[in-house]
Protein backbone atom coordinates (compact mmCIF):
# COMPACT_ATOMS: atom_id res chain seq x y z
CA UNK A 1 0.00 0.00 0.00
CA UNK A 2 2.92 2.44 1.28
CA UNK A 3 4.73 1.81 -2.03
CA UNK A 4 1.97 2.40 -4.63
CA UNK A 5 1.23 5.54 -2.72
CA UNK A 6 4.66 6.65 -3.27
CA UNK A 7 4.58 5.65 -6.69
CA UNK A 8 1.57 7.31 -7.46
CA UNK A 9 2.69 10.44 -5.59
CA UNK A 10 5.76 10.53 -8.06
CA UNK A 11 4.06 9.82 -10.95
CA UNK A 12 1.43 12.53 -10.26
CA UNK A 13 4.38 15.14 -9.75
CA UNK A 14 6.13 14.33 -13.04
CA UNK A 15 2.78 16.06 -14.40
CA UNK A 16 1.24 18.19 -12.41
CA UNK A 17 2.31 21.93 -11.04
CA UNK A 18 1.06 22.73 -7.58
CA UNK A 19 -1.13 25.70 -7.90
CA UNK A 20 -2.96 26.68 -5.10
CA UNK A 21 -5.56 28.58 -6.68
CA UNK A 22 -7.43 25.96 -5.88
CA UNK A 23 -11.35 27.21 -5.89
CA UNK A 24 -10.79 28.77 -9.10
CA UNK A 25 -9.82 25.84 -11.40
CA UNK A 26 -13.07 23.99 -13.81
CA UNK A 27 -12.56 21.44 -15.89
CA UNK A 28 -15.23 20.62 -18.46
CA UNK A 29 -17.32 16.84 -17.64
CA UNK A 30 -18.98 15.72 -20.66
CA UNK A 31 -21.84 13.50 -20.62
CA UNK A 32 -20.58 10.27 -22.87
CA UNK A 33 -24.46 9.58 -24.36
CA UNK A 34 -24.30 14.34 -25.49
CA UNK A 35 -20.89 13.98 -25.78
CA UNK A 36 -20.55 16.49 -29.16
CA UNK A 37 -23.40 18.44 -27.47
CA UNK A 38 -21.43 19.37 -24.16
CA UNK A 39 -18.71 19.87 -26.08
CA UNK A 40 -20.01 22.25 -28.16
CA UNK A 41 -21.98 24.41 -25.60
CA UNK A 42 -19.03 23.60 -22.42
CA UNK A 43 -22.34 24.26 -20.10
CA UNK A 44 -21.36 21.34 -17.95
CA UNK A 45 -18.45 21.67 -15.40
CA UNK A 46 -16.83 20.11 -12.46
CA UNK A 47 -15.37 23.02 -9.88
CA UNK A 48 -12.34 21.62 -8.10
CA UNK A 49 -13.93 22.84 -4.79
CA UNK A 50 -11.84 21.66 -1.86
CA UNK A 51 -12.41 17.80 -0.47
CA UNK A 52 -12.15 18.83 2.92
CA UNK A 53 -15.68 18.71 4.27
CA UNK A 54 -16.87 15.20 4.68
CA UNK A 55 -13.38 13.70 3.47
CA UNK A 56 -13.74 11.46 6.83
CA UNK A 57 -16.90 9.45 5.26
CA UNK A 58 -14.98 8.32 2.17
CA UNK A 59 -17.19 5.50 2.35
CA UNK A 60 -20.78 4.60 3.59
CA UNK A 61 -21.32 1.62 5.98
CA UNK A 62 -22.03 -1.86 4.59
CA UNK A 63 -24.20 -3.59 5.71
CA UNK A 64 -21.84 -7.19 5.59
CA UNK A 65 -19.77 -4.86 7.75
CA UNK A 66 -16.62 -5.12 5.98
CA UNK A 67 -15.56 -2.53 2.45
CA UNK A 68 -15.29 -4.35 -0.51
CA UNK A 69 -17.90 -6.88 0.14
CA UNK A 70 -20.97 -7.01 -1.68
CA UNK A 71 -23.53 -4.42 0.00
CA UNK A 72 -27.34 -3.97 -0.53
CA UNK A 73 -28.51 -0.44 -0.53
CA UNK A 74 -30.25 0.25 2.50
CA UNK A 75 -31.55 4.15 0.62
CA UNK A 76 -33.03 4.32 -2.23
CA UNK A 77 -31.50 6.06 -5.17
CA UNK A 78 -32.20 6.86 -8.75
CA UNK A 79 -30.98 4.66 -11.53
CA UNK A 80 -30.92 4.45 -15.06
CA UNK A 81 -29.48 0.71 -15.94
CA UNK A 82 -29.22 0.16 -20.15
CA UNK A 83 -31.78 -1.93 -21.98
CA UNK A 84 -31.01 -5.39 -23.60
CA UNK A 85 -30.06 -8.86 -22.68
CA UNK A 86 -28.62 -8.67 -18.93
CA UNK A 87 -27.34 -11.41 -17.02
CA UNK A 88 -26.92 -10.22 -13.18
CA UNK A 89 -27.23 -6.90 -11.63
CA UNK A 90 -24.55 -6.89 -9.38
CA UNK A 91 -24.53 -6.35 -5.89
CA UNK A 92 -21.37 -4.72 -5.28
CA UNK A 93 -21.72 -0.94 -4.14
CA UNK A 94 -21.08 1.25 -7.05
CA UNK A 95 -18.64 3.75 -5.49
CA UNK A 96 -16.16 0.47 -5.42
CA UNK A 97 -16.38 0.08 -9.27
CA UNK A 98 -13.94 2.24 -11.59
CA UNK A 99 -16.07 2.01 -15.03
CA UNK A 100 -19.16 3.67 -12.97
CA UNK A 101 -17.71 7.28 -13.50
CA UNK A 102 -17.26 7.02 -17.65
CA UNK A 103 -17.07 10.76 -17.90
CA UNK A 104 -15.05 12.45 -20.61
CA UNK A 105 -12.99 15.39 -19.63
CA UNK A 106 -12.43 18.33 -21.95
CA UNK A 107 -10.70 21.95 -21.72
CA UNK A 108 -6.53 22.52 -21.31
CA UNK A 109 -4.86 22.07 -18.24
CA UNK A 110 -4.37 19.45 -15.61
CA UNK A 111 -6.17 17.94 -13.09
CA UNK A 112 -4.68 15.48 -10.51
CA UNK A 113 -5.69 13.55 -7.05
CA UNK A 114 -4.49 11.34 -5.04
CA UNK A 115 -6.21 10.23 -2.25
CA UNK A 116 -4.98 7.02 0.54
CA UNK A 117 -6.49 6.11 3.54
CA UNK A 118 -5.39 2.95 6.61
CA UNK A 119 -7.83 2.07 9.41
CA UNK A 120 -8.38 -0.75 11.44
CA UNK A 121 -7.93 -4.29 10.08
CA UNK A 122 -5.39 -3.52 7.85
CA UNK A 123 -8.23 -1.52 5.85
CA UNK A 124 -6.37 0.42 3.05
CA UNK A 125 -7.57 2.82 0.24
CA UNK A 126 -5.98 4.20 -2.47
CA UNK A 127 -7.34 6.47 -5.28
CA UNK A 128 -5.44 8.32 -8.29
CA UNK A 129 -7.22 10.55 -11.33
CA UNK A 130 -4.71 12.00 -13.95
CA UNK A 131 -6.20 13.98 -15.77
CA UNK A 132 -4.34 15.32 -18.91
CA UNK A 133 -5.60 18.15 -20.92
CA UNK A 134 -3.37 18.98 -23.80
CA UNK A 135 -5.60 20.79 -25.43
CA UNK A 136 -9.84 21.61 -25.98
CA UNK A 137 -9.24 18.67 -28.43
CA UNK A 138 -7.28 16.01 -26.96
CA UNK A 139 -7.72 14.77 -23.53
CA UNK A 140 -6.84 11.60 -21.75
CA UNK A 141 -7.76 10.45 -18.50
CA UNK A 142 -7.09 7.90 -16.06
CA UNK A 143 -8.38 6.34 -12.45
CA UNK A 144 -7.12 3.93 -10.50
CA UNK A 145 -8.55 2.24 -7.10
CA UNK A 146 -7.12 -0.54 -4.64
CA UNK A 147 -9.31 -1.43 -1.63
CA UNK A 148 -8.04 -4.08 0.58
CA UNK A 149 -9.59 -5.21 4.25
CA UNK A 150 -8.91 -8.33 6.69
CA UNK A 151 -12.55 -7.99 8.26
CA UNK A 152 -13.38 -7.98 11.54
CA UNK A 153 -14.17 -12.14 11.45
CA UNK A 154 -13.34 -14.86 10.77
CA UNK A 155 -12.19 -15.73 6.70
CA UNK A 156 -13.55 -12.48 5.62
CA UNK A 157 -11.52 -10.39 3.75
CA UNK A 158 -11.29 -8.40 0.64
CA UNK A 159 -9.62 -6.95 -2.10
CA UNK A 160 -10.65 -4.53 -5.38
CA UNK A 161 -8.40 -3.38 -8.25
CA UNK A 162 -9.54 -1.37 -11.10
CA UNK A 163 -8.07 0.77 -13.16
CA UNK A 164 -10.22 3.32 -16.53
CA UNK A 165 -8.68 5.21 -19.21
CA UNK A 166 -10.35 7.51 -21.98
CA UNK A 167 -9.46 10.32 -24.16
CA UNK A 168 -11.13 12.14 -26.55
CA UNK A 169 -9.55 13.60 -30.08
CA UNK A 170 -10.61 16.42 -32.43
CA UNK A 171 -9.16 17.19 -35.36
CA UNK A 172 -8.84 21.00 -35.73
CA UNK A 173 -11.05 22.03 -37.51
CA UNK A 174 -13.62 19.18 -35.61
CA UNK A 175 -14.48 17.49 -38.89
CA UNK A 176 -13.23 14.33 -37.31
CA UNK A 177 -13.09 12.78 -33.83
CA UNK A 178 -12.86 9.88 -31.72
CA UNK A 179 -13.58 9.13 -28.06
CA UNK A 180 -12.13 6.02 -26.24
CA UNK A 181 -12.32 4.24 -23.09
CA UNK A 182 -11.45 1.31 -21.55
CA UNK A 183 -11.46 -0.74 -17.70
CA UNK A 184 -11.16 -3.20 -15.41
CA UNK A 185 -12.86 -3.92 -11.89
CA UNK A 186 -11.42 -7.30 -10.09
CA UNK A 187 -13.14 -8.40 -6.74
CA UNK A 188 -11.63 -10.98 -4.57
CA UNK A 189 -12.89 -11.76 -1.11
CA UNK A 190 -14.09 -14.44 1.50
CA UNK A 191 -17.26 -14.37 1.92
CA UNK A 192 -17.28 -16.67 5.37
CA UNK A 193 -21.34 -17.27 4.80
CA UNK A 194 -21.91 -15.11 7.90
CA UNK A 195 -21.77 -15.65 11.34
CA UNK A 196 -22.84 -19.69 12.29
CA UNK A 197 -25.08 -18.41 15.32
CA UNK A 198 -25.86 -15.31 16.73
CA UNK A 199 -26.07 -16.55 19.90
CA UNK A 200 -21.96 -16.86 19.65
CA UNK A 201 -21.26 -13.57 20.23
CA UNK A 202 -24.25 -12.57 22.33
CA UNK A 203 -23.16 -15.08 25.24
CA UNK A 204 -20.18 -13.04 24.96
CA UNK A 205 -20.23 -9.66 24.36
CA UNK A 206 -16.53 -9.55 24.60
CA UNK A 207 -15.15 -12.05 22.92
CA UNK A 208 -12.70 -12.01 19.72
CA UNK A 209 -14.75 -12.25 16.60
CA UNK A 210 -11.74 -14.00 14.76
CA UNK A 211 -12.36 -16.80 16.89
CA UNK A 212 -16.27 -16.88 16.11
CA UNK A 213 -17.74 -20.03 14.14
CA UNK A 214 -18.22 -19.08 10.53
CA UNK A 215 -20.58 -21.22 7.87
CA UNK A 216 -18.72 -21.28 5.40
CA UNK A 217 -14.71 -20.83 6.28
CA UNK A 218 -13.44 -21.84 2.51
CA UNK A 219 -16.35 -19.45 0.42
CA UNK A 220 -14.06 -17.64 -2.21
CA UNK A 221 -15.11 -15.36 -5.00
CA UNK A 222 -13.24 -13.89 -7.88
CA UNK A 223 -15.48 -11.20 -9.88
CA UNK A 224 -14.00 -9.44 -12.61
CA UNK A 225 -15.34 -6.99 -15.37
CA UNK A 226 -13.90 -5.74 -18.13
CA UNK A 227 -15.20 -2.83 -20.35
CA UNK A 228 -13.92 -0.66 -23.78
CA UNK A 229 -15.85 1.90 -26.17
CA UNK A 230 -14.58 3.05 -29.19
CA UNK A 231 -16.86 5.87 -31.35
CA UNK A 232 -15.66 7.74 -34.30
CA UNK A 233 -17.48 11.41 -35.35
CA UNK A 234 -17.43 12.59 -38.98
CA UNK A 235 -18.79 16.09 -39.22
CA UNK A 236 -21.06 16.20 -42.65
CA UNK A 237 -20.69 19.80 -43.75
CA UNK A 238 -17.73 21.48 -44.34
CA UNK A 239 -17.86 24.86 -42.74
CA UNK A 240 -16.87 24.29 -39.00
CA UNK A 241 -18.09 27.67 -38.07
CA UNK A 242 -21.99 26.58 -38.94
CA UNK A 243 -24.07 27.03 -35.74
CA UNK A 244 -25.90 23.92 -36.74
CA UNK A 245 -23.53 20.97 -37.39
CA UNK A 246 -24.29 17.39 -38.98
CA UNK A 247 -22.32 14.19 -37.57
CA UNK A 248 -21.95 10.82 -38.33
CA UNK A 249 -21.29 8.48 -35.40
CA UNK A 250 -20.54 4.45 -35.40
CA UNK A 251 -17.83 2.14 -32.84
CA UNK A 252 -19.13 0.34 -30.14
CA UNK A 253 -19.29 -1.09 -26.67
CA UNK A 254 -18.15 -4.00 -25.58
CA UNK A 255 -17.81 -6.17 -22.09
CA UNK A 256 -16.30 -9.15 -20.41
CA UNK A 257 -18.18 -9.96 -16.87
CA UNK A 258 -16.71 -13.43 -15.23
CA UNK A 259 -17.54 -14.78 -11.47
CA UNK A 260 -15.35 -17.62 -10.21
CA UNK A 261 -16.95 -19.00 -6.87
CA UNK A 262 -15.68 -22.01 -4.66
CA UNK A 263 -16.41 -23.26 -1.17
CA UNK A 264 -16.64 -26.76 0.48
CA UNK A 265 -20.00 -28.34 1.91
CA UNK A 266 -21.41 -27.19 4.93
CA UNK A 267 -24.97 -26.90 6.64
CA UNK A 268 -25.42 -23.37 4.91
CA UNK A 269 -27.88 -24.68 1.91
CA UNK A 270 -31.28 -25.72 2.29
CA UNK A 271 -30.82 -27.85 -0.57
CA UNK A 272 -28.56 -30.88 -2.07
CA UNK A 273 -25.52 -30.37 -3.49
CA UNK A 274 -24.82 -31.77 -7.06
CA UNK A 275 -21.14 -32.29 -6.59
CA UNK A 276 -20.82 -33.76 -2.45
CA UNK A 277 -17.04 -33.28 -2.19
CA UNK A 278 -16.95 -29.50 -2.98
CA UNK A 279 -17.98 -26.43 -5.32
CA UNK A 280 -15.98 -24.72 -8.11
CA UNK A 281 -18.48 -22.77 -9.79
CA UNK A 282 -17.69 -20.05 -13.20
CA UNK A 283 -20.09 -18.09 -14.85
CA UNK A 284 -19.40 -15.74 -18.03
CA UNK A 285 -20.86 -13.27 -20.09
CA UNK A 286 -19.40 -11.27 -22.87
CA UNK A 287 -21.31 -8.56 -24.49
CA UNK A 288 -20.36 -6.83 -28.10
CA UNK A 289 -22.59 -4.10 -29.15
CA UNK A 290 -21.79 -2.00 -32.84
CA UNK A 291 -23.76 1.13 -33.25
CA UNK A 292 -24.33 3.96 -36.00
CA UNK A 293 -26.15 7.35 -35.22
CA UNK A 294 -27.28 10.35 -36.89
CA UNK A 295 -26.46 13.77 -34.44
CA UNK A 296 -27.43 17.02 -35.51
CA UNK A 297 -25.74 19.44 -32.82
CA UNK A 298 -25.44 23.49 -32.15
CA UNK A 299 -24.89 24.99 -28.96
CA UNK A 300 -28.37 25.27 -27.64
CA UNK A 301 -29.89 22.26 -29.41
CA UNK A 302 -29.01 17.97 -29.77
CA UNK A 303 -30.81 15.75 -31.74
CA UNK A 304 -29.33 11.98 -32.05
CA UNK A 305 -31.12 8.82 -33.92
CA UNK A 306 -29.68 5.45 -34.38
CA UNK A 307 -29.53 1.64 -33.46
CA UNK A 308 -27.48 -0.82 -32.14
CA UNK A 309 -26.77 -4.89 -32.76
CA UNK A 310 -25.97 -6.58 -29.68
CA UNK A 311 -24.32 -10.10 -29.37
CA UNK A 312 -23.82 -11.45 -25.97
CA UNK A 313 -22.79 -15.20 -24.86
CA UNK A 314 -23.53 -16.63 -21.53
CA UNK A 315 -21.69 -19.50 -20.33
CA UNK A 316 -22.78 -21.74 -17.49
CA UNK A 317 -20.72 -25.07 -16.03
CA UNK A 318 -23.16 -27.03 -18.19
CA UNK A 319 -24.08 -24.79 -21.12
CA UNK A 320 -23.24 -21.59 -23.85
CA UNK A 321 -25.85 -19.74 -24.67
CA UNK A 322 -26.15 -17.22 -27.30
CA UNK A 323 -28.68 -13.87 -27.54
CA UNK A 324 -28.84 -11.28 -30.15
CA UNK A 325 -30.95 -8.34 -30.23
CA UNK A 326 -31.67 -4.80 -32.46
CA UNK A 327 -32.27 -1.46 -30.38
CA UNK A 328 -33.58 1.70 -31.85
CA UNK A 329 -31.93 4.73 -29.52
CA UNK A 330 -33.19 8.47 -29.77
CA UNK A 331 -31.93 11.40 -27.39
CA UNK A 332 -32.79 15.21 -27.46
CA UNK A 333 -30.86 18.10 -25.69
CA UNK A 334 -31.99 21.56 -25.42
CA UNK A 335 -30.67 24.51 -22.68
CA UNK A 336 -31.55 28.46 -23.04
CA UNK A 337 -28.63 30.52 -23.90
CA UNK A 338 -27.49 31.22 -20.61
CA UNK A 339 -27.54 27.48 -19.32
CA UNK A 340 -29.84 28.22 -16.97
CA UNK A 341 -32.34 26.06 -18.10
CA UNK A 342 -31.36 22.13 -19.99
CA UNK A 343 -33.01 19.46 -20.83
CA UNK A 344 -32.00 16.01 -21.73
CA UNK A 345 -34.37 13.25 -23.12
CA UNK A 346 -33.36 9.47 -23.68
CA UNK A 347 -35.35 6.67 -25.18
CA UNK A 348 -34.42 2.91 -26.27
CA UNK A 349 -36.71 0.23 -27.90
CA UNK A 350 -35.41 -3.34 -28.86
CA UNK A 351 -37.17 -4.13 -32.17
CA UNK A 352 -36.27 -7.46 -32.80
CA UNK A 353 -34.25 -10.40 -30.72
CA UNK A 354 -33.67 -11.37 -28.01
CA UNK A 355 -36.24 -9.64 -25.22
CA UNK A 356 -38.40 -8.05 -27.95
CA UNK A 357 -40.47 -4.95 -26.87
CA UNK A 358 -38.17 -4.16 -23.57
CA UNK A 359 -37.99 -0.24 -23.92
CA UNK A 360 -36.52 2.31 -21.62
CA UNK A 361 -37.27 6.20 -21.70
CA UNK A 362 -36.06 8.97 -19.55
CA UNK A 363 -36.28 13.10 -18.99
CA UNK A 364 -33.95 15.19 -16.98
CA UNK A 365 -34.80 19.04 -16.18
CA UNK A 366 -32.22 21.37 -14.84
CA UNK A 367 -33.44 24.57 -13.33
CA UNK A 368 -31.36 27.41 -12.22
CA UNK A 369 -31.93 30.45 -10.91
CA UNK A 370 -30.34 33.76 -9.04
CA UNK A 371 -32.72 33.98 -6.62
CA UNK A 372 -31.21 32.58 -2.95
CA UNK A 373 -28.58 30.66 -6.15
CA UNK A 374 -30.93 27.60 -6.51
CA UNK A 375 -30.67 24.72 -8.78
CA UNK A 376 -34.17 22.43 -8.79
CA UNK A 377 -33.45 19.11 -11.05
CA UNK A 378 -36.20 16.83 -11.98
CA UNK A 379 -35.67 12.98 -13.42
CA UNK A 380 -37.89 10.07 -14.47
CA UNK A 381 -37.85 7.23 -15.86
CA UNK A 382 -39.80 4.44 -17.39
CA UNK A 383 -38.79 0.93 -18.56
CA UNK A 384 -40.23 -2.82 -19.06
CA UNK A 385 -38.03 -5.13 -18.74
CA UNK A 386 -37.80 -8.72 -19.51
CA UNK A 387 -36.22 -10.86 -16.30
CA UNK A 388 -32.00 -11.19 -16.25
CA UNK A 389 -30.79 -14.51 -17.29
CA UNK A 390 -29.73 -14.74 -13.87
CA UNK A 391 -33.66 -15.56 -12.52
CA UNK A 392 -34.50 -17.32 -15.49
CA UNK A 393 -31.68 -19.89 -15.85
CA UNK A 394 -29.38 -20.76 -13.55
CA UNK A 395 -27.18 -23.91 -13.08
CA UNK A 396 -24.19 -24.37 -10.50
CA UNK A 397 -23.38 -26.83 -7.70
CA UNK A 398 -25.20 -25.62 -5.74
CA UNK A 399 -28.65 -24.26 -7.29
CA UNK A 400 -30.37 -25.35 -10.14
CA UNK A 401 -33.98 -23.54 -11.98
CA UNK A 402 -35.64 -22.95 -14.98
CA UNK A 403 -38.15 -19.88 -15.12
CA UNK A 404 -40.47 -18.02 -17.36
CA UNK A 405 -41.08 -15.04 -15.60
CA UNK A 406 -43.10 -12.26 -16.98
CA UNK A 407 -41.47 -8.90 -18.29
CA UNK A 408 -41.39 -6.11 -15.59
CA UNK A 409 -42.37 -2.50 -15.50
CA UNK A 410 -40.63 -0.18 -13.33
CA UNK A 411 -41.05 3.62 -13.32
CA UNK A 412 -39.03 5.91 -11.23
CA UNK A 413 -38.48 9.80 -10.75
CA UNK A 414 -36.32 12.15 -8.69
CA UNK A 415 -36.60 15.49 -7.34
CA UNK A 416 -34.18 17.88 -5.65
CA UNK A 417 -34.23 21.65 -4.99
CA UNK A 418 -31.02 23.04 -3.78
CA UNK A 419 -29.82 26.59 -2.86
CA UNK A 420 -26.34 27.68 -2.01
CA UNK A 421 -27.92 30.64 -0.30
CA UNK A 422 -30.04 29.06 2.63
CA UNK A 423 -27.34 26.09 2.82
CA UNK A 424 -29.99 23.88 2.10
CA UNK A 425 -31.32 20.86 -0.23
CA UNK A 426 -35.06 18.86 -0.37
CA UNK A 427 -35.90 16.50 -2.46
CA UNK A 428 -37.28 13.17 -3.23
CA UNK A 429 -36.97 9.57 -5.04
CA UNK A 430 -39.65 7.50 -6.27
CA UNK A 431 -39.45 3.69 -7.46
CA UNK A 432 -42.96 1.18 -8.34
CA UNK A 433 -42.19 -2.25 -9.74
CA UNK A 434 -44.45 -4.28 -10.56
CA UNK A 435 -43.49 -8.07 -11.03
CA UNK A 436 -40.59 -7.42 -8.87
CA UNK A 437 -38.22 -11.08 -8.65
CA UNK A 438 -36.54 -11.82 -5.55
CA UNK A 439 -35.02 -14.57 -4.16
CA UNK A 440 -36.88 -16.80 -1.46
CA UNK A 441 -36.41 -18.05 1.47
CA UNK A 442 -34.75 -20.84 -0.29
CA UNK A 443 -32.90 -18.56 -2.43
CA UNK A 444 -35.04 -19.27 -5.14
CA UNK A 445 -36.63 -17.19 -7.79
CA UNK A 446 -40.15 -16.04 -7.14
CA UNK A 447 -41.99 -13.59 -9.00
CA UNK A 448 -44.24 -10.88 -6.96
CA UNK A 449 -47.57 -10.64 -7.63
CA UNK A 450 -47.91 -6.80 -6.11
CA UNK A 451 -46.29 -3.81 -7.26
CA UNK A 452 -43.78 -2.94 -4.89
CA UNK A 453 -43.53 0.49 -4.30
CA UNK A 454 -40.18 2.58 -2.05
CA UNK A 455 -40.16 6.43 -1.68
CA UNK A 456 -37.49 8.62 0.17
CA UNK A 457 -37.63 12.03 1.09
CA UNK A 458 -34.31 13.82 2.68
CA UNK A 459 -33.71 16.82 4.03
CA UNK A 460 -29.77 18.42 4.38
CA UNK A 461 -29.23 21.24 6.25
CA UNK A 462 -25.87 23.35 6.84
CA UNK A 463 -26.27 26.35 9.82
CA UNK A 464 -22.93 28.10 10.57
CA UNK A 465 -22.82 30.48 13.94
CA UNK A 466 -19.41 32.12 14.19
CA UNK A 467 -16.57 29.16 13.55
CA UNK A 468 -19.15 26.53 14.67
CA UNK A 469 -20.76 24.11 12.07
CA UNK A 470 -24.20 22.46 12.59
CA UNK A 471 -25.09 19.89 9.21
CA UNK A 472 -28.40 17.90 9.48
CA UNK A 473 -29.18 15.13 7.00
CA UNK A 474 -32.48 13.41 7.44
CA UNK A 475 -34.00 10.52 5.32
CA UNK A 476 -37.38 9.20 5.59
CA UNK A 477 -38.32 6.22 3.27
CA UNK A 478 -41.26 3.83 3.39
CA UNK A 479 -41.72 0.55 1.31
CA UNK A 480 -44.64 -1.87 0.89
CA UNK A 481 -43.18 -4.84 0.20
CA UNK A 482 -40.85 -7.47 2.74
CA UNK A 483 -39.10 -7.80 -0.67
CA UNK A 484 -37.07 -4.23 -0.67
CA UNK A 485 -36.31 -3.84 3.66
CA UNK A 486 -35.16 -0.52 4.39
CA UNK A 487 -34.38 1.83 7.41
CA UNK A 488 -37.80 4.13 7.63
CA UNK A 489 -35.54 6.46 9.39
CA UNK A 490 -31.37 7.24 8.20
CA UNK A 491 -29.74 10.47 9.16
CA UNK A 492 -26.19 11.91 10.07
CA UNK A 493 -25.89 15.12 12.22
CA UNK A 494 -22.65 16.78 12.49
CA UNK A 495 -21.19 19.11 15.03
CA UNK A 496 -17.53 20.45 14.39
CA UNK A 497 -15.42 23.59 15.24
CA UNK A 498 -13.40 25.05 12.16
CA UNK A 499 -10.84 27.28 12.17
CA UNK A 500 -9.44 29.43 9.02
CA UNK A 501 -5.49 30.94 9.11
CA UNK A 502 -6.51 33.61 5.67
CA UNK A 503 -2.63 34.55 5.37
CA UNK A 504 -1.23 30.98 4.36
CA UNK A 505 -4.64 28.95 3.78
CA UNK A 506 -4.45 26.79 6.97
CA UNK A 507 -7.89 24.91 8.04
CA UNK A 508 -8.90 22.53 10.75
CA UNK A 509 -11.96 21.04 11.64
CA UNK A 510 -12.65 19.09 15.06
CA UNK A 511 -15.79 17.55 15.47
CA UNK A 512 -18.38 14.45 16.77
CA UNK A 513 -20.64 12.91 14.11
CA UNK A 514 -23.42 10.52 15.09
CA UNK A 515 -25.77 8.20 12.39
CA UNK A 516 -28.72 6.59 13.11
CA UNK A 517 -30.26 4.10 11.18
CA UNK A 518 -33.69 3.06 12.04
CA UNK A 519 -35.58 -0.19 12.41
CA UNK A 520 -35.44 -2.19 9.59
CA UNK A 521 -36.61 -5.74 8.25
CA UNK A 522 -33.88 -7.80 7.91
CA UNK A 523 -32.52 -10.12 5.09
CA UNK A 524 -29.69 -12.64 3.96
CA UNK A 525 -27.15 -12.89 2.24
CA UNK A 526 -25.92 -16.18 -0.24
CA UNK A 527 -22.66 -16.42 -1.11
CA UNK A 528 -22.78 -19.05 -3.72
CA UNK A 529 -25.39 -17.04 -5.50
CA UNK A 530 -23.73 -13.54 -4.64
CA UNK A 531 -27.35 -12.45 -4.13
CA UNK A 532 -29.62 -11.41 -0.84
CA UNK A 533 -32.57 -13.62 0.05
CA UNK A 534 -35.70 -13.43 2.34
CA UNK A 535 -36.00 -14.81 5.46
CA UNK A 536 -38.88 -17.57 6.20
CA UNK A 537 -39.67 -14.79 9.18
CA UNK A 538 -39.49 -11.43 9.57
CA UNK A 539 -36.44 -10.37 11.67
CA UNK A 540 -35.80 -6.98 12.35
CA UNK A 541 -32.55 -4.94 13.37
CA UNK A 542 -31.59 -1.42 13.14
CA UNK A 543 -32.61 1.65 15.71
CA UNK A 544 -28.87 2.13 15.96
CA UNK A 545 -26.67 4.98 16.80
CA UNK A 546 -23.09 5.39 15.05
CA UNK A 547 -21.06 7.91 17.01
CA UNK A 548 -17.73 8.98 15.47
CA UNK A 549 -14.50 11.63 16.14
CA UNK A 550 -12.68 13.51 13.78
CA UNK A 551 -9.90 15.48 12.75
CA UNK A 552 -9.17 17.34 9.64
CA UNK A 553 -6.36 19.71 8.74
CA UNK A 554 -5.88 21.17 4.89
CA UNK A 555 -2.93 23.21 3.77
CA UNK A 556 -3.08 23.94 0.28
CA UNK A 557 -3.63 21.13 -1.87
CA UNK A 558 -3.15 18.45 1.54
CA UNK A 559 -5.97 17.65 3.83
CA UNK A 560 -5.28 15.32 6.08
CA UNK A 561 -7.72 12.93 8.73
CA UNK A 562 -8.56 11.22 11.57
CA UNK A 563 -11.62 9.31 12.66
CA UNK A 564 -12.43 7.53 15.54
CA UNK A 565 -15.85 5.35 14.09
CA UNK A 566 -18.31 3.85 16.30
CA UNK A 567 -17.18 4.93 20.01
CA UNK A 568 -20.35 4.32 21.35
CA UNK A 569 -19.59 0.62 21.20
CA UNK A 570 -19.77 -1.22 24.31
CA UNK A 571 -22.07 1.58 25.70
CA UNK A 572 -25.01 1.59 23.81
CA UNK A 573 -24.86 -1.94 22.85
CA UNK A 574 -22.70 -4.39 21.74
CA UNK A 575 -23.79 -6.61 17.99
CA UNK A 576 -25.33 -4.27 15.74
CA UNK A 577 -26.74 -6.29 13.09
CA UNK A 578 -28.50 -5.07 9.50
CA UNK A 579 -28.00 -8.15 7.49
CA UNK A 580 -28.75 -11.62 9.12
CA UNK A 581 -25.73 -13.64 10.43
CA UNK A 582 -23.55 -10.19 9.78
CA UNK A 583 -22.66 -7.75 12.61
CA UNK A 584 -21.22 -4.50 12.07
CA UNK A 585 -17.48 -3.77 13.06
CA UNK A 586 -16.63 -2.98 16.65
CA UNK A 587 -15.13 0.21 17.61
CA UNK A 588 -12.31 1.47 14.37
CA UNK A 589 -10.00 4.28 13.78
CA UNK A 590 -9.59 5.53 10.17
CA UNK A 591 -6.47 8.06 8.93
CA UNK A 592 -5.58 8.96 5.46
CA UNK A 593 -4.67 12.41 3.05
CA UNK A 594 -5.70 13.93 0.49
CA UNK A 595 -3.52 15.69 -2.13
CA UNK A 596 -4.49 17.52 -5.29
CA UNK A 597 -2.68 19.27 -7.91
CA UNK A 598 -3.58 21.89 -10.86
CA UNK A 599 -2.05 23.50 -13.74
Amino acid sequence: MHRLLLVSLIFTSLFAKRNFAQDSTITNVFDKDFFLFEKASKKTNFSNDSVFNQIQNYFSRNLMGNIGLPNYEYLLSYKEDPIGVRWFNSPYDEKLFGLTEKNQYGGKGIKTNVFGAAGTKKEQVLKLEHIQNFSDNFNVSVKLNRYGALGFYQFQQSFVNNVYVASNYFTKKKRFGILFSYGFDRFKHQENGGITSDTSIVKDNLVDKILVPVNLKSAKRNYSLMTGSLHFFFKLNKDSLDKLNHHVLFGGNGFINKSHYTDVPSVFYDTAFFNQLNTNDTTKYSKVSPDFSYNLTSKNINFEIGSRYEFSEWYTPDSLQRYTSVIGFQRFGWQSNSGSFKIKQKANYIASGSNIGDYSASVNALFYTPVLKTTFSLMVNTELRSPDLFFNYNSVNNFFWKNTFEKSNTNAGYFYADSKKLQLTFGAVYRNTDKLIVLDSMALPKQLKKNAVTARIFLKHHLKVYKFHLENQVNYQSTNAYSLPVPYIYTQHQLYFEHRVKKNGLKMQIGVQANYIGKMDLISYNPALNSYYLKKSKEQGGNYVFADFFFNISFKPVTLFFKAEHLNQGFTGMNYTLLNGYFQPDRAFRFGLNWEFWD
